[in-house]
């Protein structure tokens, strides 16, 4: 059985200046699954969760929330 996505995050990018944290990121999010942020310091992961609340813009890409 396909599971429908609360979260689809779709070609997301953000960078500061020359800095690049990420580019045309893709993941989805179902009821039940369990996800985690593993990187070194600096990469972006406040960030990524910041853009995902609405507390930071994003360069470019959508974000969908499902009921």
């Amino acid at each position: 059985m396909a599971m429908t996505p609360y979260l689809d995050v779709q070609n997301l990018s953000k960078s500061f200046g020359a800095q690049v944290l990420f580019r045309n990121l893709n993941f989805s999010i179902a009821e039940g699954q369990k996800v985690g942020l593993i990187a070194r310091n600096g990469t972006g992961k406040s960030t990524l969760l910041s853009i995902l609340v609405g507390k930071e813009s994003r360069d470019s890409g959508d974000i969908i929330y499902r009921n």
